[in-house]
């Protein structure tokens, strides 16, 4: 195509073109209400935007279509003028375009899949160059009608698509400026920390925490950071442009030209700032200074569509859609760290805020979700002014808090202090100086922290592997304050939210409340255990909420829940009783059913049972729990009404009904040795049969209660000198065909298998079982039996009788009692994949039936039960549970301990256990 720079004439030509068309919409009673596009056709360079784009309305907020306009010169067939008037249309989220050039007009439309012609004029066609476009003006204005009128039509019957400009401005445009210059800008970051590699260092440090946090759909760190650069710039200019109507200072924006230095537009933004605050929107983000040209071409021309809106012009609600649309359409481009969703946020801050009146807080705020709730919950309480200035959002992270700040905005507020600051959590303090710029006159405000009511947050999720230093050492001092004040040690390895509570109790009023969402994990291990008994020193222990139907994260793989705390005095005794919800309904059908949402929250604050379709709940008075958390049961079991495990206690003939697994069994886990290829040799081999011996590696495919080990693992303890000696040459073949070979790392072998006081090849022959059990069971539960003692794999857990002289049949069936099923199921939790985490210390953890509660007939009976159970294959356990044999024989055993009236809770509990890990 001709490189054809279009000169003031041709440039009147267009400005003709566009008043013709406006023309038209005011003689027509059209769908088309205005032409505009004036100020985006003066360049030679690349443009963003149609030469004119048609709008459905006179304020512009409604984007029907865009027309790139070339002279004769041109073709009308000419590809690169085609595919730009295309990709200006996608820009714009547009699926229509109409390329004009004076001689021929097509209408293309983009049909899911592909651009297509359909219609073209060529009325027109003896207009052949530039002179004739003046000669031949009414004859191209009367085509011109023809046009107007035939796009007006599909507008009419709907094969044209129009945009709102909140869609327009945020969802289109930001992500294609966003997608189409990601690269680029990554690739300039990439170039400047070749020149100072404290650049690199900072993004690899940012990237550590932001990865996983809300950056999942990019696995570069620099293209990450350059997506978060550039939107950082594309919202600093749109909402500069959303206040300039209400903030004078901000329609400096409106004078930046489309070539202005990233230096100079970094001041214009700083004397913005000053005047009238809006820091967290407008401040400098390290290295967003390091953008290409050909970015900063776009960002720039983005800002010049923003004005030639004229937005200052718009009424307050759309402006308001904006607003909104742009935080929603952030979100999105950045995965925002798994942004809380709006209704888990208002639903939170329900469950927990009793007290709108007083200060309400979100230390951990992102994007500003929760707190834009609170907010809310407080506005229409005691109305906007008062509910702003008690409402205060804080984050570490700069970045969020720029969409905090917009999320937190409104019309109402344009002119008022937002009290959004950037700081660590773990540092915020009762009194702490905090300045914020009041917008209204630029007067800078200087506040103290005040004690806060109500904290609501979403904690971040972020393993002490992770944690800065400044962490670690605040974190550090937490676990020592609270080990002085409750003689309680927390884990010195936990994720941050374990130690958040502890850092903001200072800060919240007595009495006050806090609703925290945290992570799963905890609840399944003894590190979560102490994390619960110290929570329970500094707080009342209200509620916990967790889902049983489906996670409220969809873009995160952890299970969450809701921990509603009341600040007392430390080590006051608790003397209240704590429910356990689990909701019944999806996130959506609380969002779409206002009876839903209502009927959870009034229970919530009441602490009375919901409808049932709705949620359960439990209840325990402290010493319940405590007594039923003495059965090492994890604390997620407590959601599924445990209480029947107190009926276990008591004494048969002296012996005690349920005693810990480990009185009868040693358990183990399989052998973790590495490089299976070596220690579990497969298809023929030439290696001695006194080195082999047998191994179940995994119990996929194990049908039966009863198995053999029915894989290979070599075993040798002897040096390469005795096997030469003896002569066996194929062990020692075996063991020298995998010396000279490295690990995926390119480290040899014998190196990385090297035990203290064991040869590199050697495997432990200790770790042998008479049962096991799977690792991370699903659906299947059971407990194997080996016919004779056999090694194990690290993927199975491992029960060794302590004496021989046990009755291994009867053992079997008592560790496949519904008791023990339970047990499996109570010890672990289930993660985001709907598998359940069990390792060997939760195992360990279990409580049997007594076998020596047992007489000789009973135990003969429950044999006899039990065979049919063995005889058969083994059955997902929610089918297992429905077979007449398993009953029978459930029964007969929990009878023998005087435990008939269990069976029904017992199974119950399981079961609500089981299916709501397999909802998730």
């Amino acid at each position: 195509m001709n490189n054809i720079t279009i000169n003031p004439n041709e440039r009147s030509w267009a400005i003709d073109l566009i008043s013709s068309i406006n023309q038209l919409a005011n003689i027509h009673n059209l769908k088309i209400k205005k032409a505009g596009g004036e100020s985006t056709i003066l360049t030679g360079k690349q443009r963003m935007f149609p030469d004119v784009i048609l709008f459905g309305d006179t304020d512009q907020i409604e984007f029907l279509q865009g027309w790139e306009l070339k002279m004769p010169d041109t073709l009308i067939t000419d590809s690169e003028f085609v595919n730009d008037a295309q990709r200006k249309a996608n820009n714009l989220g547009l699926n229509s375009t109409i390329i004009w050039n004076f001689t021929s007009v097509v209408l293309y439309i983009f049909d899911g899949e592909k651009w297509t012609v359909k219609k073209s004029w060529n009325e027109t066609s003896h207009i052949r160059n530039r002179v004739d476009v003046a000669m031949y003006q009414d004859d191209w204005k009367k085509l011109l009608e023809k046009v107007v009128l035939q796009v007006d039509e599909f507008l009419t019957t709907g094969e044209i698509i129009s945009q709102r400009i909140d869609r327009v401005v945020t969802d289109s445009l930001m992500a294609n400026i966003i997608e189409n210059n990601k690269e680029n800008v990554g690739r300039k970051l990439k170039e400047a920390s070749n020149v100072n590699r404290v650049v690199e260092a900072y993004i690899k440090q940012w990237w550590e925490i932001a990865q996983s946090e809300y950056l999942n759909d990019e696995i570069d760190p620099f293209i990450a950071y350059a997506k978060m650069i550039i939107l950082n710039w594309l919202n600093k200019f749109l909402f500069a442009h959303l206040i300039k109507s209400y903030q004078l200072q901000a329609r400096d924006v409106d004078i930046i030209s489309d070539d202005e230095t990233i230096e100079d537009i970094i001041k214009i933004f700083d004397k913005i700032t000053n005047e009238c605050d809006f820091y967290a929107i407008f401040c400098k983000i390290a290295y967003n200074e390091l953008i290409d040209n050909e970015t900063w071409s776009e960002i720039l021309e983005y800002n010049l569509l923003l004005k030639s809106m004229n937005i200052e012009i718009i009424d307050q609600q759309n402006i308001q859609d904006i607003l909104e649309q742009s935080v929603a359409s952030s979100k999105r481009l950045i995965k925002g760290q798994y942004t809380t969703p709006e209704i888990l946020s208002e639903i939170l801050c329900n469950l927990t805020m009793l007290n709108v009146e007083k200060p309400f807080m979100d230390c951990c705020c992102g994007t500003g979700t929760i707190a834009k709730a609170g907010l809310n919950l407080k506005k229409d309480k005691i109305g906007m002014e008062k509910a702003l200035s008690t409402t205060w959002a804080s984050d570490k992270d700069n970045f969020p808090l720029q969409l905090a700040t917009i999320t937190m905005s409104s019309i109402e507020t344009i002119n008022k202090p937002v009290l959004v600051f950037n700081d660590n959590v773990l540092a915020l303090k009762y009194g702490k100086k905090i300045s914020i710029i009041n917008p209204e006159d630029g007067e800078v405000l200087e506040y103290n922290l005040p004690k806060i009511e109500t904290i609501c947050s979403n904690l971040p999720f972020i393993a002490f592997e992770r944690l800065e230093n400044e962490d670690k050492e605040i974190i550090e001092e937490i676990i020592e304050k609270v080990k002085v004040e409750t003689r309680i040690t927390l884990s010195k390895r936990g994720d941050i939210y374990t130690y958040i509570p502890f850092a903001l109790y200072d800060l919240l009023n007595i009495k006050g409340r806090m609703g925290v969402i945290t992570s799963n994990s905890w609840l399944g291990t003894d590190s979560g255990k102490l994390f619960y008994e110290a929570l329970s020193k500094y707080f009342y222990i209200r509620q916990l909420h967790i889902s049983g139907n489906k996670k409220w994260f969809n873009n995160a793989d952890v299970i969450t829940i809701i921990l509603i705390l009341e600040k007392k005095e430390i080590g006051q005794p608790n003397i209240d009783n704590i429910s356990f919800f689990i909701w019944r309904k999806q996130l959506a059908e609380f969002s779409e059913n206002i009876t839903y949402k209502n009927n959870l929250i009034q229970s919530s604050l009441l602490d009375i049972n919901p409808e049932p379709e709705i949620s359960s709940r439990v209840t325990y008075t402290p010493e319940e729990q405590i007594e039923i958390l003495n059965y090492n049961v994890s604390i997620n079991s407590l959601f599924h009404d445990a209480r029947w495990l107190l009926k276990t206690k008591g004494k048969i003939a002296s012996e005690d009904k349920v005693v810990p697994i480990q009185d009868v069994f040693e358990v183990l886990r399989g052998s973790r040795r590495g490089w299976d290829p070596l220690f579990y040799p497969e298809g023929n081999h030439s290696i001695e049969d006194e080195y082999i011996r047998k191994v179940l590696r995994n119990a996929k495919n194990v049908n039966r209660l009863e198995t053999e080990a029915n894989s290979d693992v070599f075993c040798c303890s002897k040096s390469k000198l005795e096997l030469r000696e003896s002569g066996h040459h194929g062990a020692l073949s075996w063991i020298e065909k995998f010396e000279n070979e490295v690990n995926g790392i390119g480290k040899p072998l014998p190196e990385v298998l090297s035990r203290n006081n064991m040869y590199w090849y050697e495997i432990k022959t200790s770790e042998t079982a008479d049962f096991f059990t799977m690792m991370n069971p699903d659906k299947r539960f059971f407990f194997g039996k080996f016919t004779n003692r056999s090694f194990i794999n690290q993927r199975l857990i491992g029960l060794k009788l302590k004496e021989n002289t046990s009755d291994k049949f009867l053992l079997h069936a008592l560790l496949n009692s519904v008791f023990s099923m339970y047990y499996i199921e109570a010890v672990g939790f289930g993660r985001g994949l709907g598998v359940l985490d069990i390792n060997k210390t939760s195992i360990a953890s279990m409580f049997l039936l007594n076998p020596k509660c047992l007489s000789e007939s009973q135990k003969n009976n429950i044999k006899r039960l039990f065979l049919p159970i063995l005889e058969r294959d083994i059955l997902d356990y929610e089918e297992e549970l429905s077979m007449e044999d398993r009953a029978k024989f459930d029964k007969y055993v929990l009878k023998c301990y005087g435990l008939s009236d269990i069976y029904t809770e017992i199974k119950k509990s399981f079961l609500s256990m089981h299916k709501m890990r397999q909802n998730i």
